[in-house]
């Protein structure tokens, strides 16, 4: 139902009429456009580095239901009257519904928005320790069980044992901002730089490692007492899925000046962590290294690829998939 009315608005509409209280009906120049593939409209943040339509797939193997809103575009040409509290639209389509597929306004769904679990969390501050390559992070006071780090945003170092070359405060960068370049920008590099990884942990939370590296921190690795400050994006992991499995949530929130009510239409997903299966890590470099056009003539290496954004291990991303049976791609010319 969902797709065939996100079809029939977003590609078969013929003509629009507004209908305001007390009026008659009129023509509106308005269209129905797709919705979820501009940045305003990403689930998470994206790295700066990232090329966009990466997360796009994952999106789509994760939460296909962010793709199915829809703007409806030409209101804003509309002059209101005061004091109007409803209107009436009317949709003729080029093409006659489906007969099997009756419908009503509980399929159309006005001022949604997908909700992810996300929220700032501090980290226990890190002391380093000359004998270790790897450091398990843990959320600051934070012990219940559920709690994990879905990122690491922000690293300073400050400590007393500064060299003259470095004093107060250092922030590490991310490893994947590419800005530890060599060959003639290698003296453009950063001091210090930091990787993370996951891993399933004993208890069966997936911990968060910290991997520190730089020309800075290679130099000052053996000082004592260094410690670190971390800023970390958290998550509830597994808590979400468990206690609004069957539970409304209704809520009313104040906003600005404004009372707004919350209310859930379905359950919350099941968390996604990066596969962990053998040679994946190698499969991602491989695609990333790859030349597009070698997908556009084999269906195999298609479905391949795509899969290395499926994290789901969903039955259906499985049919979805493997309902790509052939593909063929001929160069154009444009002028």
């Amino acid at each position: 139902m969902a797709c065939a009315l996100h079809r029939a608005l977003t590609l078969g509409t013929q003509q629009f009429w507004l209908r305001l209280p007390g009026q008659g009906r009129r023509v509106l120049d308005a269209h129905f456009s797709p919705m979820g593939f501009d940045d305003d409209d990403r689930l998470w943040p994206k790295g700066e580095s990232a090329f966009s339509g990466y997360q796009l797939l994952l999106e789509y193997f994760t939460f296909r239901e962010k793709f199915m809103f829809v703007a409806l575009n030409g209101l804003e040409q509309v002059a209101w009257p005061e004091g109007i509290t409803g209107f009436e639209i009317d949709v003729l389509l080029n093409e006659n519904w489906p007969h099997d597929l009756p419908f009503d306004s509980d399929n159309i769904r006005l001022h949604c928005v997908p909700v992810i679990n996300l929220f700032p969390l501090e980290a226990d501050p890190l002391h380093l320790s000359p004998l270790e390559n790897e450091f398990l992070l843990r959320p600051m006071r934070i012990q219940d069980g559920h709690t994990e780090i879905y990122s690491v945003d922000n690293i300073m170092r400050d400590d007393k044992f500064c060299s003259s070359r470095h004093t107060g405060s250092q922030a590490y960068v991310p490893f994947s901002s590419f800005r530890h370049r060599g060959g003639m920008l290698r003296h453009d590099a950063p001091e210090r730089y930091y990787h993370t990884r996951v891993k399933r942990g004993p208890s069966g939370l997936h911990d968060t490692w910290l991997i520190l590296g730089g020309d800075a921190f290679d130099t000052d690795r053996m000082l004592e007492d260094e410690t670190l400050s971390l800023s970390l994006t958290g998550t509830n992991g597994q808590l979400p899925r468990k206690a609004l499995q069957s539970t409304l949530l209704d809520t009313p929130v104040h906003a600005s000046q404004n009372v707004l009510r919350v209310r859930n239409l379905c359950a919350p997903t099941q968390p996604c962590y990066p596969p962990a299966r053998d040679r994946f890590h190698w499969r991602v470099l491989s695609h990333l290294g790859s030349n597009f056009l070698s997908m556009m003539d084999n269906a195999e290496i298609l479905r391949g690829t795509l899969a290395l954004y499926d994290w789901t291990e969903s039955e259906m991303n499985r049919r979805r998939l493997a309902a790509i049976v052939e593909r063929s791609a001929q160069p154009d010319t444009a002028f």
